[in-house]
């Protein structure tokens, strides 16, 4: 039942949108009580990769790549992990990071063909669907991730099986 992120890479306009609305949702609960942030210091489990230069005809051209756990059905992260701090979820099929045995190793990352994982105070995030900002209604109760409901473009697609 593992849904799937998908980026269309030829419509992102490299915002980073997406990468401060993560942030946002996955701030400590203890700094979401004000407006504003003391600080920007979320855990982000979303990147967007600047791609070039590349030079088409005579113009020097920059693209952009959205980067985010795909939630692998043979994920190499998983099998890789020598503190077995990464599970998935027998019902949704989700990939996460257990924090108190993740020892910030990166083998993880070094395993991932995606280079998905990322790394908050020394431990592996993943992407988790938003699922707490999903059952909670927030992101207006869309039903969209916080990614896919702040790209402007419309580049972050959350699809579901």
């Amino acid at each position: 039942m593992t849904g799937c992120v998908e980026f269309d890479h030829s419509a992102c306009i490299g915002c980073y949108a997406c990468v401060v609305a993560c942030s946002l949702e996955h701030r400590p609960a203890w700094k979401a009580s004000g407006s504003i942030p003391d600080e920007f210091d979320g855990a982000a489990r979303i990147r967007v990769e600047i791609v070039g230069p590349k030079v088409r005809e005579g113009v020097v051209q920059y693209g952009f790549r959205p980067v985010a756990c795909r939630h692998c059905e043979d994920a190499p992260c998983l099998d890789s992990c020598p503190e077995s701090a990464i599970w998935r979820d027998t019902k949704s099929g989700i990939l996460s990071v257990l924090e108190d045995k993740c020892t910030g190793c990166e083998v993880c990352l070094q395993a991932c063909p995606y280079g998905a994982p990322l790394f908050h105070e020394r431990k592996a995030v993943l992407c988790d669907f938003c699922l707490k900002g999903l059952s909670d209604g927030r992101n207006g109760g869309s039903g969209k991730t916080a990614c896919e409901a702040v790209c402007p473009a419309g580049a972050v697609h959350v699809r579901w099986p």
